[in-house]
């Protein structure tokens, strides 16, 4: 599998051409855009707590209601 580094470098060499079209080059804009967007460095993924009603009524032995539910 070819970096893809090296594959924006190949992009990037292949617009300065001066035989390459103009839809060529926007192409090749938006694939160098892509890859490096896709490539960029991801966010540290944060801990989510849910809270769940029904197991916390059952945990503490209480009774489950449609309008209790809609309470919590």
């Amino acid at each position: 599998m070819t970096d893809y580094l090296q594959v924006i470098e190949r992009l990037e060499q292949q617009n300065m051409n001066p035989n390459t079209t103009e839809a060529q080059r926007e192409s090749n804009s938006f694939r160098i855009q892509w890859l490096k967007r896709l490539h960029k460095e991801k966010p540290a993924p944060t801990k989510t707590v849910f809270y769940d009603a029904v197991q916390e009524r059952l945990a503490h032995g209480y009774s489950i209601t449609p309008n209790g539910l809609l309470r919590d």
